[in-house]
C-alpha cells in the first residue's frame, strides 16, 4: 500500500510569496551607497529562504509505503525531489510500539515516556493536515517518525501493527 500527501499550505505559499515580494521591492529600490549593499543583502536573504521553502515543501515529495512479505511488514518512506528519489527511512512495523496524533504536547510526552527518542518529520504540510508520530525501536534507542497519513492508509498500518503485537 502507498499513500503521497498532497501540498495543501496555503499559508506557506502566502510566505514564500511575500518573500519573493520583498525580494523584488529591495532589487528594484533606488537606494545607493550602504542602502544598496543593505537591501541587496536583504534581497538575497529572502530570496534563499522562498527557494528553500519552495523546494522542500512544494517539489519535495514523500511516499509512505507498506509492503508485506511473507512473515513481516515493512514501513519505507520514499522521498523524491524531481527525477531523483530514495528511500530515507525504513522500519519493520513489529518495531511499532505506538501511534500518537501529533498535538502541541505529543513531543514532550513523547521525550518524556521514551527518554532517547529522535524525532524525523516527513510531513508534506506545515500549517495544515493531520500528522501522526509513529514510535519505533531501533535498538538502544527510540525513532517518533512524523507522517500525514490519509486514513485508509492508517487504519491499514494499525491492522498491521496489531498483528505485529500477537
Amino acid at each position: 500500500m502507498k499513500y503521497t500527501p498532497k501540498f495543501k499550505d496555503k499559508k506557506l505559499r502566502l510566505i514564500y510569496a511575500f518573500l519573493f515580494i520583498i525580494t523584488a521591492v529591495c532589487l528594484l529600490s533606488p537606494a545607493q551607497g550602504l542602502g544598496t549593499t543593505i537591501l541587496s543583502s536583504v534581497a538575497l536573504i529572502a530570496i534563499v529562504s522562498a527557494s528553500y521553502i519552495f523546494i522542500k515543501y512544494e517539489i519535495t515529495l514523500f511516499t509512505y509505503i507498506l509492503i508485506e512479505r511473507a512473515t513481516t511488514v515493512d514501513f519505507y518512506v520514499e522521498k523524491r525531489s524531481g527525477k531523483r528519489g530514495a528511500y530515507v527511512c525504513y522500519y519493520p512495523t513489529s518495531d511499532i510500539r505506538e501511534i500518537v496524533k501529533v498535538s502541541k504536547d505529543s513531543k514532550a510526552s513523547l521525550k518524556e515516556r521514551y527518554k532517547n527518542i529522535y524525532f524525523f518529520n516527513y510531513s508534506k504540510n506545515v500549517f495544515c493536515g493531520e500528522k501522526y508520530y509513529i514510535v519505533f525501536e531501533n535498538q538502544s534507542r527510540f525513532d517518533a517518525v512524523m507522517i500525514e497519513p490519509d486514513e485508509a492508509f492508517l487504519n491499514f498500518l494499525n491492522s498491521k501493527m496489531i498483528k505485529a503485537d500477537n
